[in-house]
């Protein structure tokens, strides 16, 4: 093993070992001075290896040697640690917090800010990472004042120099989407009083309006159908100790293939010889939550009488979407259940079409996708998009659904431009540019924003004859074939140009 620098090399009466195989050499009293978690850790006896020949006691850590060598630097006498990279701030702060050392933790807090001009988003999602409320407001208005002047909204072509585009790095991509969310919303001027309450904090088995996440336990089991039925040959138990019995037939019957991962392929395993507490039946343990192996496995059998599907509302999908049933669903190879729902929900055209880009995410299904990321873009104003429920998605899903929606906004945008510039009728139009109609499509969504484009080219026109602007009173028939024109030639352009901005932007959707 390698001996740590001075002061850290011969004296002490414990080793703290480091994860790359550096021996520190510390006194256990300056420990327990200055954290309290070592305190905690050296009053209660914690064995050690006593295998050194030296036979002072070893304590194997998870951090480095460049990291436990700051941490123990502000633990002694001694002068502070010189930190000068952000990686290993992060991970100087990260132990910090992990060994309650108080006063090492307010100097790294203000070190933060050393690095905010230069990596303001970086030092954003570290302090979201780490619940620092304080300084993850400061990184982002940070980064706010760097985008001001620079951009003055989402008129040009390219998405990533939108202040949406700039605002997502790859260290988000697997986080929760409000964190990029929220930091959207502030550099587009809205007030965001907390950046780190996150939607996700408040678990899957958050209550919704029907109260349809409630925990399950024993006796709610015992009265719920389809968990009343006889002649049941299976217990499925979820993590919390619940359990569900279940016929291994219907399982068989919703799943597509024997062979691919999922619930079906264990019914037959070793994992399933256990007997249950409350039968005779084998036992399978599953790896979900009460209150998402309950609906799931509801979802399995046919439903009763005026209820399913069909009867849902959208505050219970919601519900379920928040638990992630669906998601449960695809993991375990339920393919069908996810998929009748899928076919359901998108034959209702007063569906919030978040919710179902939420179930196309959890479903699996690319072509649900696409489906609802057209409906969101066709329908949804940028400010819309900004504030809709993102729970259950990642920052990297909902970038990619602005990344889409702004491409597709742009194709839109240049058909418009072509078509009015063709139109004689619309000769006095002052400005054609294809960033012009794409502000008015973001200001009321596609299909509003098709006829509010044709309005104000229209009345423009009808001042550059001299009728004035205010003048100008459509013809409802004429103003509808054009209208109807113009979303023809459009679909026409979608379809051809799907090729060039579907795959590209929806491809990862499913990572």
């Amino acid at each position: 093993m390698i001996t740590a620098s001075a002061p850290f090399d011969d004296e002490g009466d414990i080793i703290l070992r480091s994860s790359d195989g550096v021996d520190f050499h510390v006194y256990k009293l300056v420990l327990m001075l200055a954290s309290p978690w070592f305190r905690s850790m050296f009053s209660l006896q914690q064995s050690v290896d006593t295998t050194s020949s030296s036979q002072t006691p070893i304590i194997d850590v998870l951090e480095d040697e460049e990291t436990l060598d700051c941490l123990l630097r502000y633990c002694y006498p001694i002068p502070d640690p010189v930190i000068t990279g952000f990686e290993l701030l992060t991970k100087t702060l990260e132990a910090t917090l992990k060994y309650e050392l108080l006063e090492a933790t307010s100097i790294c807090r203000r070190l933060l800010h050393n690095f905010m001009r230069d990596m303001p988003i970086g030092t954003y999602v570290l302090c979201w990472r780490l619940r620092l409320e304080e300084e993850a407001k400061d990184a982002a208005k940070e980064w706010k004042d760097i985008l001001h002047g620079r951009m003055r909204g989402n008129d040009t072509v390219v998405f990533p120099e939108t202040r949406s585009g700039m605002s997502f790095i790859p260290e988000m991509e697997d986080l929760p989407a409000d964190v990029y969310q929220k930091l959207v919303q502030f550099v587009h001027g809205e007030a965001i009083y907390r950046f780190c309450d996150s939607a996700s904090d408040s678990g899957s088995r958050e209550t919704e309006n029907e109260g349809v996440s409630q925990a399950w336990d024993a006796e709610r089991v015992s009265l719920t159908y389809p968990f009343t039925l006889s002649d049941t040959d299976l217990v499925l138990r979820s993590i919390d100790g619940v359990e569900f019995p279940v016929h291994r037939l219907m399982l068989a019957l919703n799943t597509h293939s024997i062979d691919e991962p999922g619930i079906f392929p264990l019914l037959s395993s070793p994992e399933a010889a256990r007997l249950s507490s409350s039968s005779q039946h084998p036992i399978l343990q599953a790896e979900y939550h009460s209150d998402v192996l309950g609906p799931l496995l509801q979802l399995v059998y046919p439903s009763l009488p005026g209820e399913g599907v069909s009867k849902w509302t959208s505050e219970k999908l919601a519900a379920e979407l928040r638990a992630g049933v669906f998601s449960a669903a695809r993991r375990s190879g339920l393919h069908s259940v996810a998929e009748e729902h899928q076919t359901h929900w998108q034959r209702h055209p007063d569906v919030d079409p978040v919710l179902l880009y939420r179930l196309a995410i959890q479903s699996g299904s690319t072509t649900a996708i696409q489906t609802a990321a057209d409906r969101l873009a066709a329908t949804r104003t940028w400010t819309e998009m900004l504030g809709a429920d993102v729970t259950g998605l990642t920052a990297g899903q909902y970038h990619r659904l602005l990344r889409y929606i702004h491409q597709q906004r742009w194709i839109v945008s240049d058909v418009i431009s072509s078509f009015i510039s063709e139109k004689d009728e619309y000769a006095g139009t002052v400005n054609r540019e294809p960033k012009h109609w794409l502000t008015t499509l973001n200001h009321h969504g596609r299909r509003a924003g098709i006829t509010a484009a044709l309005m104000e080219s229209e009345g423009w026109n009808a001042w550059y004859n001299g009728g004035g602007y205010g003048s100008y009173k459509p013809d409802p028939l004429d103003q509808a074939s054009r209208v109807q024109e113009l979303e023809s030639r459009i679909e026409q352009t979608l379809e051809k140009e799907k090729a060039s901005y579907c795959v590209d932007r929806l491809a990862r959707i499913l990572r």
